[in-house]
């Protein structure tokens, strides 16, 4: 989806990153690191404090650490429950939207234009936030004839004090999720509302833009469908992103290369400095400043620790030949018995019977067999390719190409490959067209991609299942 504007043109400020061992504070109704105030002075935007792309420097903690923050969890988010001062807040809400009723819609846009500035002036400060929930409230019963409940805005409030909120699906997460959103962009904070599928990235956006477009603000989704560089990086430059998990952590994982070595604290500071980094036309992302995740449960914690790896041409290629000879020797192999196994962790190894057989098969062969080393690995992985990738569990093959399945969400990962050879010895195995090897250019999880934003806010139907491990983890 092409971004959307809104009619409201308010200037919004523009990142070092801070040292933190957590991005969330908590859970929802159990958590909050800080007062309103606290959480005013805290800078979340791009700008010359923080540089031109901000994000959060994670380090990770010690085993003494870990072992006080799970000990001492639930006490802390408990106490953070009574900081958070939810009752409060919401009696502040209704306050400040008994009057807005009665206005007429202009005097609503003049007061709009004069709350974006004392919070680009103030920050997330509490009052000022319950004046922007009243206020985004009014204009989406207005528009979208749609009146947010109490519990929508004690959820919006947990998140945008970086905390997870329960609750169920068609519940009005995705109505929710305004509040937060619309009072950070208030206060100059770019935002990226994230989803599990491009469906839901994209439906959300298009039923909620009337709201944006009336309270002056640019909105976008990134979708599989939308793959030129420039279209992307529009989408980002919006107030708001709408966009899966996987989109943004690989589009992350491209400005990462891009930037090369001018990744650290030191660049950054000094390209604050100027109107943008000296890369700054060829960067998608403005930072990870404020994040908003759907179904947190499933993206945090039980995709937490998948692999995403950013692959490029590689230097060496294959020979085609060398992945048929290497398959033929996995069958000869085989046919020792005891010749190779596979351990735990699912890898194959193989025993000093196979690397014997092996050596016989590769003697007065050339290169790559004269190694012993590249010749196991080669083996290693046409075993792999015949016993543990198996056809229609781990990949399809589908117009003559090897596509790998998500084995978290059974989606197609059309444009994702195994690397070291693997997804070449998998295209011989099934004899199909055997591509060029990616190399890998740049690497992250989830889990570690998540902890760089500066603050992260989620919704999920089970948040107090998750409670401890989110807190364990982020």
């Amino acid at each position: 989806m092409r971004p959307s504007t809104g009619s409201v043109d308010e200037p919004t400020s523009g990142s070092i990153t801070a040292r933190s061992h957590s991005a969330f504070s908590g859970t929802g109704g159990s958590a909050n690191c800080c007062s309103g105030n606290s959480m005013s002075r805290e800078i979340l935007r791009p700008g010359r404090t923080l540089g031109s792309y901000p994000e959060r420097e994670f380090v990770p903690p010690n085993w003494f650490e870990a072992t006080v923050y799970r000990m001492t969890g639930p006490i802390a988010r408990r106490h953070r429950a009574r900081q958070l001062g939810a009752q409060k807040f919401l009696k502040q809400v209704h306050h400040e939207a008994a009057p807005l009723e009665k206005l007429a819609t202009v005097e609503l846009r003049d007061g709009l234009v004069t709350l974006r500035r004392a919070l680009l002036r103030e920050g997330l400060e509490e009052e000022l936030c319950a004046r922007a929930f009243a206020m985004v409230r009014e204009f989406s019963d207005r528009t979208l004839g749609m009146r947010h409940f109490d519990n929508q805005i004690l959820g919006g409030w947990t998140m945008l004090q970086g905390m997870a909120a329960e609750m169920g699906t068609g519940e009005g997460k995705t109505l929710m999720a305004t509040l937060p959103a619309c009072t950070a962009v208030m206060a100059g904070i770019p935002t990226h509302i994230i989803t599990v599928n491009d469906y839901l990235a994209g439906r959300d956006c298009e039923l909620m833009s009337p709201l944006y477009n009336v309270l002056g603000m640019s909105v976008g989704a990134i979708t599989e469908d939308l793959d030129d560089p420039r279209a992307r990086q529009a989408v980002y430059a919006c107030d708001i992103a709408y966009c899966t998990n996987q989109a943004v952590a690989f589009d992350y994982l491209r400005d990462r290369v891009t930037m090369g070595y001018r990744r650290g604290r030191l660049h950054r500071s000094i390209d604050g400095l100027r109107t943008g980094p000296s890369n700054a036309g060829q960067l998608l992302l403005r930072g990870l400043c404020f994040g908003i995740v759907d179904e947190a449960d499933s993206v945090l914690i039980d995709e937490a620790r998948t692999p995403l790896k950013l692959s490029g041409p590689a230097a060496n290629q294959i020979d085609r030949r060398v992945l048929r000879q290497a398959l033929q020797f996995a069958d000869q192999i085989e046919g020792v018995g005891n010749g190779y196994l596979i351990d735990h962790t699912r890898t194959v190894v193989l025993t000093d019977k196979g690397k014997t057989r092996l050596a016989q098969l590769a003697e007065g062969r050339e290169r790559p067999w004269t190694s012993p080393r590249r010749r196991e690995l080669m083996i290693r992985q046409a075993l792999s390719a015949k016993h543990l990738f198996i056809k229609d569990q781990q990949y399809l093959v589908r117009d003559g190409k090897i596509q790998i399945i998500d084995e978290n969400t059974g989606r197609i990962m059309p444009d994702r490959s195994w690397e070291l050879g693997l997804h070449q010895m998998i295209e011989a195995k099934e004899r199909v067209e055997i591509t060029d090897p990616a190399e890998s250019l740049a690497r992250i999880t989830y889990q570690r991609f998540f902890r760089r934003y500066l603050r992260l806010g989620a919704m999920t139907g089970t948040a107090q299942e998750v409670a401890g491990e989110l807190w364990s983890v982020y």
